[in-house]
């Protein structure tokens, strides 16, 4: 069992000259530290913001492309819609006389 003296000594009054706590610019460091990280944590922070915004634009954008594209390869060409009574079109002319 540890003798009561040394137990307690550290809580014994300061002798002249020696220091408790911490001193003014230890505080003033510790707090310029504690900003330059909240900083650096801010920084980034606003950056994966910022690329979270840019992945979703960019998965509407696919999302949007491939809605079309589906819905473009399902609709019916207007080629079968139009009756074309024989004669064979070549890019919007209409046929001449026959011989």
């Amino acid at each position: 069992m540890p003798s009561s003296k040394s137990t307690f000594a550290r809580w014994a009054p300061l002798q002249p000259g020696k220091q408790a706590g911490f001193t003014l610019i230890e505080m003033m460091i510790s707090i310029t530290i504690g900003l330059g990280i909240l900083a650096g944590l801010v920084g980034v922070l606003a950056a994966n913001s910022s690329n979270s915004r840019t992945n979703d634009r960019s998965s509407e954008l696919m999302t949007n492309g491939r809605y079309a594209l589906n819905t473009m390869k399902q609709e019916p060409c207007i080629e079968q819609l139009l009756p074309l009574s024989g004669a064979k079109r070549v890019f919007g002319a209409t046929p001449g006389p026959t011989r």
